[in-house]
C-alpha cells in the first residue's frame, strides 16, 4: 500500500484533516515528527508537510522549520522524484528552504509573506485571515498533483503569511519547464487581482507553486480540509502507482547576489528602538536555531521605528507613548543599541509592510498625530565571544535566515552619533560620515541650507583627491552624494587653524582677538595697526582645543605638555597643514577665489601614520572670498564678497547675541536661500563642475 508521510514540526496542528484526505485518497498516513529517525524516511512513498504555526511562526512564518536537517533529508526524496506536498505553513517552510523554485544549491529564490488585504489604498485589515476561495490550475493527465482538476477548486484558506512573492525571471523559468502553478480566482475561473478573490495580495494570483518538475508543490490554501480538494491527493497516487518519477533537476537560473547597504537615518527623521521587558521568545528561538547549525551567537531582537514628523521629539514621543500604536509601554520599552566590538546588528524591513502602513494610517487619521512618514522594521544584535563575529555573521547571512531578500530588505545598522553638522555610523574598521544640511556656528546649530550636504561631501572628496600628494587621508569612496565611508582613525584632538588674513566675527576670531589687543597668536606675533580683512605677511597656524561645546585657543607650551601628541608629530602637521593651505589657496585664486582661512583635522591610521580626516576646504570650514573686487569693497569700508556662512553669521551678530540668547531668532528664507546659492557657488566655482542636485537622497 502506498504510504505517505506527514511531516510535522513544533506547533503543527493539521495532522487530522490531513490524515483524513490521504485515507480518502486510498493511501496510509503515518506521523512523522521532525526529530524522528531520519533514516526511517527513505520507505515512504510520499511527504506532506502540514499546517499550522511551525515554531509558533517565530522570525518567519517557516523559516525555523526550514533549516531543520530532516528538510535535507525531505531534499533527497524530492531529487529522487518523490512527490512533497506542503500546505499552508508547509508551502511557506518548503519555500524557505529552497525546495521551491529549486534553483541550483537550494537558493532561496521567492517569498511567501504577510498578507496585503487593501481596498482603494486602504488597508482593509492585518494578520490572520481566514475564509473560503476558488484556485485554478492547468490540468496536466501526466502531472504529480493536478491530474484530476477539472474546474475550480472551492478550498480554505487561513493564514497570516501568504502572499506569494516571485521574481519574474523565476517565474518565466517555471512557466517555461511547465511547472505546476495554481491561481486564485473567482466561482467561474477568471483570475482577477482584487481582494477578497486574491485574499492575500499574491504577485500574479499564486495559490501555489511547485518546482519545475513539478513534484515539490507549495500550496497556501487548505485542499486537506474539504473533500473538494481531495482530486490533489487522489493525483498524487495516481503519480505514485504509475512508477514513472519525474526527474528534479535544478533551475537552470543564477540570481544576483544580495547586497546590505548600511542604513543611516534620513534628515529630519526620528527612530525608536522598542525592546521587550520580558524575555523575547523569538530572539531565544532563532539563537537556539542558529546554535544548532554551529553558529555559536546571542540574539538579541528590537523593532525600529523610523518617523518623519515636524513636532518636537520628545512631545512626539509622549503622544506616540500615549497611544499605544507603536509599542505597549506595560511590555516594551524604548531602548539604546550598543555594539561592541564583538556585536553586529542588521535592520531588516518588509518591501511592502502592511502593519507599517496600517499604523500610519491609525497614527494619522485616529490619533490625529502630525507624521508624515513611517517606517518599521525589526533590528537584530549579533554578539559571539567565541569566534569572529564578521564571519559568524557571513555564514547567517548566506543562509537566508535573518531576512528573506524577495520579502524583505537588510541593511547592516550602526548606532549613529550626531555632530554639529554631521551624522557619524560606526562601521567597525570604517566609519560613514552623512553631511547634513544643519549649519552650525557660535556654538551650536542655528540654521538648514538646502543642498549643504552635497556641497560639503562632494567638494571634501574633491580636495581630498587634490591634495593626496602632500598628504594622505581617510576617504575610501562615497556611497551617495551626502556620504562619505573613511577610514577609522585615531585623531588628534585638536584643530588646526590656517590664516592667511586677519578676520572674522566669532569670539574666538583673528580679528576679534586682535581688536580686543591680542597680538601673538600661537608663536606669531602680529604688527600694530592691521586693518580688518587684510592679508597677513604670511599663512600662519593657530591650534585650538576640539570640542563639541567651544573651542579653546592652545599655545606652544600647551602643546609642548600634551600627552595626545609628541613635538614630531604636530611639527609634521603644522608643516602639512601649512602646505595645503598654500596649494589650495594658489588654486583657489586660478578659479576668482581668495581662501582667507581654513580648519583641518589629522589623525593616526591602523599603522600609525598621520593623514587628514574630517573633511576638507568646504565652506563650512573654509572662509572664500570673491577676489575681483575684493580690493574695492575693503576700499569702500565693506565686507568681502564671501561664499560662506559669514553672511549668516553677521546677520546673528546684528539681530542678536548669538553666545548668549537661549533661543535664536530663525534666519530670513531669503537670507537661507543666499547662503545655499554661495555653497553651492563656491562647489561649482572651485571644481569647475555643476553639482548634481538631482543626485539627493534625503
Amino acid at each position: 500500500m502506498i504510504t505517505t508521510a506527514i511531516i510535522q514540526f513544533p506547533g503543527s496542528n493539521c495532522e487530522r484533516e490531513t490524515r483524513l484526505a490521504i485515507e480518502r485518497a486510498g493511501m496510509k498516513a503515518v506521523d512523522v515528527l521532525w526529530n524522528s529517525d531520519l533514516a526511517e524516511l527513505d520507505r515512504y512513498d510520499a511527504y506532506v508537510i502540514i499546517g499550522g504555526f511551525s515554531y509558533e511562526d517565530r522570525c518567519r512564518s517557516g523559516l525555523i522549520a526550514s533549516k531543520d536537517s530532516i528538510m535535507d533529508k525531505i531534499a533527497e526524496q524530492a531529487e529522487a522524484g518523490k512527490p512533497v506536498l506542503g500546505l499552508c505553513n508547509g508551502a511557506q517552510i518548503l519555500v524557505e528552504s529552497g525546495l521551491v523554485p529549486g534553483l541550483k544549491s537550494r537558493q532561496v529564490g521567492m517569498a511567501i509573506t504577510h498578507n496585503k488585504r487593501m481596498r482603494e489604498g486602504k488597508v482593509l485589515g492585518t494578520g490572520f485571515y481566514n475564509d473560503w476561495c476558488y484556485i485554478v490550475g492547468k490540468p496536466k493527465p501526466t502531472g504529480v498533483f493536478n491530474r484530476h482538476y477539472h474546474q475550480p477548486l472551492h478550498i480554505p484558506v487561513a493564514h497570516a503569511e501568504g502572499r506569494f512573492i516571485i521574481p519574474d525571471s523565476v517565474l518565466k523559468a517555471l512557466e517555461q519547464a511547465n511547472a505546476e502553478i495554481w491561481y486564485y480566482s473567482d466561482p467561474a475561473g477568471k483570475i482577477i487581482d482584487a481582494f477578497p478573490i486574491n485574499p492575500n495580495g499574491s504577485m500574479h494570483n499564486i495559490a501555489g507553486i511547485s518546482n519545475a518538475a513539478g513534484n515539490v508543490l507549495a500550496l497556501m490554501p487548505h485542499p486537506e480540509r474539504t473533500p473538494n480538494g481531495d482530486g490533489i491527493f487522489a493525483s498524487m497516487r495516481e503519480y505514485i502507482r504509475a512508477q514513472q518519477k519525474v526527474k528534479a533537476q535544478p533551475l537552470d537560473l543564477t540570481l544576483s547576489p544580495v547586497t546590505i547597504p548600511v542604513y543611516h537615518l534620513a534628515a529630519g527623521h526620528h527612530e525608536l528602538k522598542v525592546q521587550m521587558l520580558i524575555k523575547d521568545n523569538e530572539a531565544i528561538t532563532l539563537q537556539k536555531a542558529l546554535q544548532a547549525m554551529g553558529i555559536d551567537v546571542k540574539v538579541e531582537k528590537f523593532i525600529h521605528w523610523e518617523l518623519k514628523s515636524d513636532l518636537p521629539f520628545e512631545l512626539l514621543l509622549k503622544k506616540i507613548t500615549d497611544s499605544n500604536e507603536l509599542f505597549q509601554p506595560n511590555k516594551e520599552q524604548c531602548a539604546d543599541l550598543a555594539l561592541g566590538p564583538h556585536s553586529l546588528a542588521f535592520l531588516v524591513r518588509e518591501h511592502q509592510d502592511m502593519i507599517e502602513a496600517q499604523k500610519l494610517q491609525v497614527l494619522q487619521q485616529d490619533c490625529q498625530l502630525d507624521i508624515q512618514a513611517l517606517k518599521r522594521g525589526v533590528l537584530w544584535k549579533i554578539t559571539s565571544e567565541s569566534g569572529n563575529i564578521a564571519e559568524l555573521a557571513e555564514r547567517i547571512m548566506s543562509r537566508t535566515i535573518l531576512f528573506n531578500p524577495f520579502a524583505h530588505r537588510c541593511y547592516s545598522y550602526h548606532p549613529k552619533y550626531s555632530g554639529k553638522v554631521r551624522d557619524i555610523y560606526d562601521l567597525g574598521q570604517e566609519l560613514l560620515l552623512v553631511s547634513t544640511n544643519r549649519l552650525s556656528a557660535f556654538d551650536r546649530p542655528i540654521a538648514t541650507i538646502p543642498f549643504k550636504g552635497e556641497v560639503l561631501n562632494q567638494l571634501s572628496a574633491w580636495w581630498f583627491t587634490k591634495t593626496r600628494h602632500i598628504i594622505g587621508n581617510h576617504l575610501i569612496d562615497l556611497p551617495s552624494s551626502t556620504s562619505m565611508r573613511v577610514k577609522k582613525c585615531k585623531v588628534f584632538p585638536l584643530e588646526v587653524i590656517v590664516r592667511g588674513f586677519l578676520t572674522g566675527t566669532t569670539n574666538t576670531s583673528l580679528w576679534t582677538l586682535y581688536r580686543k589687543g591680542q597680538r601673538q597668536f600661537f608663536n606669531t606675533v602680529l604688527s600694530e595697526g592691521l586693518p580688518k580683512n587684510s592679508q597677513l605677511e604670511r599663512a600662519i597656524v593657530t591650534p585650538t582645543t576640539k570640542s563639541t561645546a567651544h573651542d579653546l585657543p592652545l599655545t606652544p607650551d600647551d602643546l609642548a605638555h600634551a600627552d595626545y601628541i609628541n613635538p614630531a608629530q604636530w611639527e609634521y602637521i603644522s608643516q602639512k597643514a601649512i602646505e595645503l593651505f598654500e596649494f589650495a589657496s594658489k588654486l583657489a585664486l586660478e578659479r576668482g577665489l581668495i581662501l582667507a582661512d581654513t580648519k583641518f583635522e589629522f589623525g593616526q591610521d591602523s599603522q600609525g601614520k598621520i593623514i587628514l580626516v574630517d573633511e576638507c576646504l568646504t565652506p563650512d570650514s573654509s572662509r572664500y572670498w570673491r577676489l575681483d573686487n575684493y580690493q574695492h569693497r575693503l576700499n569702500e569700508g565693506l565686507e568681502p564678497e564671501s561664499f560662506d556662512k559669514e553672511i549668516i553669521r553677521l546677520w546673528y551678530v546684528k539681530s542678536c547675541k548669538p553666545y548668549e540668547d537661549k533661543e535664536l531668532p530663525a534666519a530670513p528664507v531669503e537670507l537661507i536661500a543666499e547662503v545655499a546659492r554661495r555653497y553651492i557657488d563656491v562647489y561649482e566655482i572651485l571644481t569647475e563642475q555643476k553639482l548634481d542636485a538631482a543626485w539627493k537622497l534625503y
